[in-house]
């Protein structure tokens, strides 16, 4: 598993290598109070992860979420496995007939 995906890693490197090479120019990026001339691939990188960072921050409140009711689970669990423990203690009593 770890060298399928070392090779998936390096696969998709290649391909942004290649795809940075094939469009390596200049391209001027007009905003409200100027414009700028940026090169393409640092532009397509620059907005990849201004993306992610947003993808991160918008799925950040269902990961607090669930690892919070993972904890909640945990403790729960681990009060049944005590409560099981002192109740396997408990000796039997046996009724006689």
């Amino acid at each position: 598993m770890r060298y399928i995906r070392l090779m998936i890693l390096v696969i998709i490197l290649l391909i942004v290598i290649l795809f940075a090479s094939l469009n390596a120019h200049f391209v001027v990026l007009h905003y409200f109070f100027g414009q700028v001339t940026v090169y393409f691939p640092i532009l397509l990188f620059l907005f990849f992860f201004i993306g992610l960072f947003i993808g991160v921050l918008l799925s950040l409140p269902a990961y607090i979420k669930k690892d919070a009711k993972y904890r909640e689970q945990s403790v729960k669990l681990n009060k049944m496995q005590i409560e099981l423990r002192n109740l396997r203690k408990i000796p039997l009593k046996e009724e006689l007939w």
